[in-house]
């Protein structure tokens, strides 16, 4: 298995909110606090657990599908940023980055946040210049479309067969199944092992930091 891995890939593509940053609470917190200010039903926590993954439009629907969704993006927008300082790097996550980038692996983004959010959260720590391309939920593709990967290749020239995606929730496998991808399934997030390994991951991390033996072969 290892051995696959060191030989094949050159493109890793990251899944963003529980895979490399932790920001479950700022997800809950936002969208309770939005649903309060609307006067809406608050949803059961593992209700918006279960939509963690999706882009803010989908958590929508499932979360308050009678809502106008233009006024609760904009309620919601201004609700994150209170909470959003709040998110942390997974310990090493920058880290392992630095590592993978280092060993000339191509690395890119595959998020459902919105874009203007990420491109600020990497500007802010200095880390845009270590991802080669990014794919944003609001790009027009959602998980698990395949496109939203498949733009990520046509941009680089990679191909699936190369290419790896590293997600920790139901929606970032069935995006690497569709776009035909191999898949590494985080269980340090808010999934574990048995809720992912329907979708047939090649791996499986309890720490982002297991990636800098996964990948290196100097090791």
């Amino acid at each position: 298995m290892v051995q696959k891995l060191l030989k094949n890939y050159k493109l890793l593509i990251f899944d963003w909110d529980g895979t490399v940053m932790e920001s479950t609470d700022v997800i809950v917190k936002s969208l309770l606090s939005t649903a309060d200010d609307l006067n809406l039903q608050k949803p059961p926590i593992k209700a918006i657990h279960d939509t963690i993954g999706l882009n803010l439009k989908d958590q929508c629907d499932i979360l308050f599908p009678n809502v106008n969704y233009e006024k609760f993006h904009d309620r919601h927008l201004e609700n994150y940023a209170t909470y959003s300082n709040e998110a942390t790097f997974f310990d090493g996550a920058i880290e392992t980055l630095n590592i993978l980038k280092e060993l000339n692996y191509k690395l890119a983004i595959a998020s459902s946040k919105h874009r203007q959010r990420l491109e600020k959260l990497l500007n802010d720590y200095n880390i845009s210049s270590l991802f080669s391309a990014i794919s944003c939920g609001d790009d027009g593709f959602a998980k698990p479309d395949p496109r939203m990967i498949q733009s990520i290749l046509s941009k680089l020239k990679i191909d699936a067969d190369h290419s790896v995606m590293i997600g920790d929730s139901e929606y970032d496998m069935q995006l690497a199944n569709s776009a035909r991808v191999d898949a590494i399934a985080v269980c340090y997030g808010i999934r574990d092992k048995k809720q992912l390994s329907k979708y047939k991951p090649i791996e499986y991390i309890n720490n982002i930091k297991e990636l800098q033996a996964l990948f290196n072969p100097f090791k």
